[in-house]
């Protein structure tokens, strides 16, 4: 008897879509059985091109099936709640999002020539996307959905050795330092704030905080403590900039 794989429904086409692809093809009992994305077109090229066998214009297709096991969100960062919030409602057992998991976009803001990171102060910033994440985390909680958080950096070799070496010496991480060694997200949605939450703090942060953040919850790290890159002092007298803005 054969037995059944498990089915992956994509609502994406772009970037991650293809990595999150590419993935699911090296474990042998998994298959993606759809894709979906805002302009149909793009779905069905990313569908043909890799043998997929459904495409959609919109992801509410894709939930209406009852054959598909895992919803994959890898759409821009802004449009992750409400698909998340959609699938967790649709009963689908397992609901996957890329990161970073939410954040705060202006949405409350209709004029979008407003400059939100210019005008809106980061505390009131950081309880929105607080705000955002815990209604994800419950819709997903009250339908008894699994939502699982595509950041694998806590993953990576490097991470993984320092848990190793922190738990042989039973102590803890008194101070870190991560950095992102590359020039950021290549992504059109990246390098805007009303779809990123954040430009380029967010786009490149995103794992040495998680990687900071998955020792502390692991009881191997001191509390995180935020401290600003270069980007965030003035570059003549280096000094802090606090202005209302994240960079």
């Amino acid at each position: 008897m054969v037995e059944r794989k498990v089915r992956v429904g994509l609502v994406g086409a772009g970037f991650a879509a293809r990595f999150h692809f590419n993935s699911y093809q090296m474990l042998s009992f998994v298959e993606v059985v759809a894709v979906a994305s805002a302009r149909k077109e793009r779905a069905e090229q990313f569908a043909r091109e890799r043998g997929i066998p459904d495409a959609y214009d919109d992801y509410r297709y894709l939930l209406d099936r009852k054959d598909i096991d895992v919803v994959d969100v890898v759409t821009p960062n802004h449009v992750h709640k409400q698909v998340v919030v959609d699938a967790a409602q649709s009963g689908k057992p397992v609901v996957a999002v890329e990161k970073p998991l939410t954040g705060y976009f202006g949405e409350d803001i209709p004029d979008e020539n407003v400059l939100v990171g210019e005008t809106v102060p980061k505390r009131e910033m950081y309880a929105k996307a607080v705000r955002n994440a815990v209604e994800m985390v419950e819709a997903c909680r009250r339908n008894d959905v699994k939502l699982g958080y595509a950041e694998n950096f806590c993953y990576a070799p490097a991470i993984q050795k320092a848990l190793r070496l922190l738990e042989a010496a039973d102590a803890i991480v008194l101070f870190m330092r991560g950095e992102e060694a590359h020039s950021g997200s290549h992504s059109p949605f990246a390098m805007v704030w009303r779809t990123s939450g954040g430009r380029r703090f967010v786009a490149a942060w995103g794992a040495p905080v998680g990687g900071n953040a998955f020792r502390q919850a692991t009881g191997r790290a001191s509390p995180v403590r935020q401290t600003y890159p270069p980007c965030c002092r003035d570059r003549a007298s280096g000094k802090l900039d606090e202005s209302p803005r994240v960079c």
